[in-house]
């Protein structure tokens, strides 16, 4: 990776990344984005779960009985 300050010149130009600055400010931006965007998806499967209750009735049963079916299998698998 190059590091080049706009109005560096040639023999300013440094070729090591700084690690360092990356890691401390980079760091906080991007799990700032992250839980950001998480959110925002969130918020938007709601508002297309209220939007379309019979696919959201549909959607949650599938999920309880797969859960349902995962718990039993592994009980049962479990238990012997």
């Amino acid at each position: 990776m190059r590091t080049v300050c706009p109005t560096a010149g040639p023999e300013q130009v440094s070729f090591r990344p700084d690690y360092r600055e990356a890691f401390v400010f980079g760091t906080e931006r991007r799990r700032s984005e992250y839980f950001d965007q998480v959110r925002q998806d969130i918020v938007f499967g709601l508002r297309q779960l209220k939007r379309n209750p019979g696919f959201a009735v549909v959607a949650i049963l599938t999920l309880a009985l797969g859960i349902g079916a995962n718990t039993a299998i592994f009980s049962a698998v479990n238990a012997q």
